[in-house]
């Protein structure tokens, strides 16, 4: 993060579960965060030791404000906690993942491949959901030690077209 004449950061950090992603997605836009999300919420204040009129760059370690499980998809937002201005804020939506998914759509299947981002090896018993654009939970698997789902015969028939695919370990969460 580049700051410039700001003493303090205030940083908040939302977890997202897989079954809020395509809530997110529709309600969220660049300025606004949908605050009914979730109540997984951690606050954290950071001096910047900012000299004054020159900018500097500051590393925001996730790890360290979460306390440990730093993978999955996170809100962040970073303001000033010195200012009332909605526009001193600024906000991502972060994916820290080792999970890399690979889907392909055929007329009548759905073929999910996952596969460890830092080592390329297979992701075997994840579990693999699949959501309609209006968050209908259309499917779910789990991956065999190949890291491969395949949903075979599947109507996708007005409501049913996949919008999302979440792909989640004990400790991981990722989409596509």
């Amino acid at each position: 993060v580049e700051v410039t004449n700001i003493d303090k950061l205030k940083v908040k950090v939302h977890r997202i579960y897989d079954n809020n992603i395509v809530y997110l997605l529709n309600k969220m836009s660049r300025y606004s965060f949908p605050s009914d999300i979730g109540i997984d919420v951690v606050e954290k204040e950071i001096t910047t030791k900012c000299e004054l009129n020159k900018s500097k760059e500051l590393y925001i370690d996730l790890k360290e404000i979460l306390s440990g499980n730093s993978q999955g998809l996170f809100f962040v937002t970073l303001e000033n906690p010195d200012s009332d201005n909605y526009w001193n804020r600024e906000s991502r939506l972060i994916l820290t993942s080792d999970i890399g998914i690979v889907a392909k759509k055929s007329d009548t299947d759905l073929f999910v491949w996952l596969n460890s981002l830092s080592g390329a090896s297979s992701i075997a018993d994840a579990k693999v959901k699949v959501f309609s654009k209006a968050n209908q939970q259309l499917l779910e698997g789990t991956t065999d030690a190949n890291g491969v789902i395949h949903f075979q015969d599947v109507n996708w028939q007005d409501s049913n077209k996949p919008f999302v695919v979440t792909a989640a370990t004990d400790n991981d969460l990722s989409f596509i």
